[in-house]
């Protein structure tokens, strides 16, 4: 022995643990997305989803018929996308995030599309009961959210970055 020492264990168990950290679990693939994207499809989903879901609305003849014009041309889509809007974006971010190791942009679509039509679904059945005359009009407006978030999410695919970090390694 030459009275040279290698590293302690506790100092190769810091380097193991340094490393842990700046490679991902499943090193394979990551895909990010910034604000900007984020912000696109939610502008996206704010211009599509309003008109056909106030038409689906006032197609109800429980709400259609006191419809008179006025302010609640403006007020009611407005409300509308608040009201279902502002937890769409919660749970699409949400969904966002969870699909980051997912390479396939058609599975961030359907997931995105399909999350934006459940959570306005539950909604929905909270504001108004579900009978028979009213399951045209939520399931319409469900599906005119799933819609408006799919082409939301199509909108942002062209800044979604998807990192190969098997290639670079």
């Amino acid at each position: 022995m030459t009275g040279e020492s290698g590293p302690t264990l506790a100092q190769l168990a810091a380097q193991e643990r340094k490393l842990r950290r700046s490679r991902p679990q499943n090193p394979r693939h990551k895909v990010t997305f910034g604000l900007a994207a984020f912000f696109i499809g939610a502008l996206v989903w704010v211009i599509v989803f309003p008109i056909p879901a106030v038409l689906f609305l006032f197609s109800d003849p429980g709400i259609g018929s006191d419809f008179d014009g006025g302010l609640a041309v403006v007020g009611v889509p407005i409300a509308l996308a608040l009201e279902v809007g502002i937890p769409s974006a919660i749970a699409i971010l949400v969904a966002g995030l969870l699909l980051v190791r997912v390479r396939q942009q058609c599975i961030h679509v359907l997931v995105i599309a399909t999350v934006s039509g459940l959570i306005t679904f539950l909604i929905l059945l909270m504001l108004m009961p579900l009978d028979p005359e009213r399951t045209f009009v939520v399931v319409g407006i469900s599906s005119t959210a799933f819609v408006a978030a799919a082409l939301g999410r199509l909108a942002a695919t062209g800044l979604v970055r998807v990192a190969d970090e098997s290639r670079s390694m």
